[in-house]
């Protein structure tokens, strides 16, 4: 509204000369003190011809938090608001609750054991054990053109192999039970492309 302009600009006005001036006495100068001239008085400043209260700012500030803040940051979701509580406000409340999912669970274990070769294979089977050391990876941030070396690839079959199995398992698992994770079509699309890619060497 019009009337809502005028009341933040002259309290706005307001605000920045008290802390200009950074006293009490200031008031006075600022436009803020009680009695004449004007319609002044202690509740509050003049504001256009009349006497506003600070319960009217109040109000001002809060319906302009309302217009300006609060609805836009509701208008998208944050990624944060998949693990945590989140008020109208955007305040942090809590994380959520933990519920118990079969399907999901069971995927998870699933993940986690069947990336265990996966990993070892890559590490121990296609890399220069140097890369456990961190003499090594300084080498490396100081000069990239040292990697290269790290790899010997002796074990890539195995490990080639052992990922595209990996992938094609979570992908019927994904496929069968979707309800398992939250972007089911995400993670298909993940697991093709990345088959593609460790095929490239092969074709």
């Amino acid at each position: 509204p019009a009337g809502l302009s005028t009341l933040l600009g002259d309290q706005d006005r307001q605000f920045k000369c008290l802390l200009l001036t950074g006293s009490r006495p200031a008031r006075d100068r600022c436009g803020m003190s009680s009695g004449p001239p004007g319609r002044r008085d202690a509740s509050g400043p003049a504001i256009s011809g009349r006497t506003a209260s600070w319960s009217d700012v109040a109000d001002a500030l809060d319906h302009f938090a309302d217009v300006v803040v609060k609805r836009p940051l509701r208008s998208a979701r944050s990624l944060i608001e998949d693990h945590y509580f989140i008020d109208e406000a955007f305040r942090l409340l809590g994380p959520m609750v933990y519920h118990p999912d079969k399907a999901r669970d069971t995927h998870d274990w699933f993940n986690l054991v069947g990336l265990v070769p996966v990993i070892l294979l890559n590490l121990l089977g296609c890399w220069d054990r140097r890369i456990f050391f961190v003499a090594t990876w300084r080498e490396v941030f100081s000069d990239m053109r040292a990697l290269p070396a790290l790899w010997h690839g002796r074990q890539w079959i195995p490990f080639a192999a052992t990922t595209i199995v990996y992938f094609i398992s979570d992908s019927i698992w994904v496929w069968a039970v979707p309800q398992c994770v939250r972007s089911p079509k995400t993670i298909l699309g993940h697991h093709m492309v990345t088959m593609a890619y460790l095929s490239a060497p092969v074709l």
